[in-house]
This record gives C-alpha cells, sequence and structure tokens, in this order.
C-alpha cells in the first residue's frame, strides 16, 4: 500500500477510560510541544483513513476543532475498551475499523496502514514476545455479535475477544513496539517526554 493511500475502513480513537492511574482523563494530557495526548493518535489516523471516529465520552477534550472527526458514545459507560468496540461496531459506519488508544502517541499513519482486514481481524504480534497486541488493530463489524456476548457474560478483556475470534497477524519489526506504547501514568508520560527530548 502507498503511504498516502487511505484505507477502505474507518479510523477510531478510543477515549471513554476513567483514567484512575493518570489521575485526569488521559486525553488531554499534554505531551512535549504543548500537544493533547489525543492529538497525534488523532493525527496518525487521519494519514490513513477517510473517516476517523473518537468512541467513549472524551471527557478531557474539546473535538470540535477537528474537522471531518466523528463521536460515538459508549453504550455502556464503565465497563472498559470493549465496551467502546461494542459502541463502535454498532455504530454502521463502517465495515471495519482500524481501532487505537487515545494514550497511544507514538503510533503513525504507516505503522495503522499495515493493519489491513476484511472478514478477520488483523493484529500486531510482538517481536520480543508472540502475543497479540489488541490495540491497535482491525476490528470488523461483524464481531459484534461475539462482543456482545462477551460483555454480556462478564468477559471484559479485549485481548481474550481477540484471542477467540480468526485474525491475521502482523509481525512488528525491532523498535517497532514501543510505538505501541500506552502511556497509563504520569511516571509513563514524564518517560514519554525525556525520550522525545
Amino acid at each position: 500500500m502507498l503511504l498516502n493511500e487511505r484505507l477502505p475502513c474507518v479510523g477510531a480513537v478510543l477515549a471513554g477510560g476513567q483514567s484512575r492511574r493518570m489521575g485526569s482523563p488521559k486525553e488531554a494530557v499534554r505531551l512535549p510541544g504543548g500537544a493533547f495526548m489525543i492529538e497525534p493518535v488523532l493525527r496518525a489516523m487521519q494519514g490513513c483513513c477517510s473517516t476517523v471516529v473518537v468512541v467513549g465520552a472524551c471527557d478531557g477534550y474539546d473535538l470540535s476543532g477537528w474537522q471531518n472527526v466523528l463521536h460515538v458514545t459508549d453504550l455502556r459507560p464503565g465497563l472498559g475498551p470493549l465496551s467502546g468496540i461494542e459502541a463502535l461496531l454498532a455504530s454502521r459506519l463502517g465495515e471495519g475499523y482500524v481501532v487505537a488508544a487515545c494514550d497511544q502517541p507514538g503510533l503513525t499513519s504507516a505503522l495503522l496502514s499495515r493493519l489491513e482486514g476484511d472478514s478477520n481481524g488483523c493484529f500486531f504480534e510482538g517481536a520480543s514476545a508472540p502475543c497479540v497486541q489488541p490495540l491497535p488493530g482491525y476490528y470488523p463489524a461483524a464481531w459484534l455479535p461475539a462482543a456482545r456476548r462477551a460483555i454480556e457474560a462478564g468477559r471484559l478483556s479485549l485481548r481474550s475477544l481477540v484471542e477467540s475470534q480468526e485474525i491475521v497477524r502482523v509481525p512488528l519489526f525491532l523498535g517497532e513496539e514501543e510505538l505501541l506504547q500506552s502511556l497509563n501514568t504520569p511516571q509513563e508520560v514524564e518517560r514519554f517526554r525525556r525520550g522525545c527530548g
């Protein structure tokens, strides 16, 4: 795929968590240079998907300044990322979705462009350990019934949903795993700042 070619799917950024470990909404945490944490993720999505949606409350950040960014709220707030996936798949905005978390500011359009899927999901596999990373990933709309069954059964692990489905594994190259890093605490944000300095 050419770098400027857009994926035939919707890009989605999950921004509905309670951010207990961060102490404030993650999407509004400031990064080096003053950008909010969600902004590099939105830019990466816009670079490879023609439609982008933010899923969840997104309490800490005003999306009105973003052109062509839609907003979908969780159907069952407080149940974690799987609840966001359910709301996204139920939105009928696309046949499939490239999904990332708002706390993954290292993501790039080039990396996300490798997550091409169809009826199967598509996820990165770590270089250092052969485990599938649930975010970012390509989630087919056809997974909605499986997501709903998992939630209703109290199985809220996103990884568990992914591992129960047919998926394509995309290998990560050396050094790319750190681009997928989620920043969950002020200490991790500080380490990220030092790495960017």
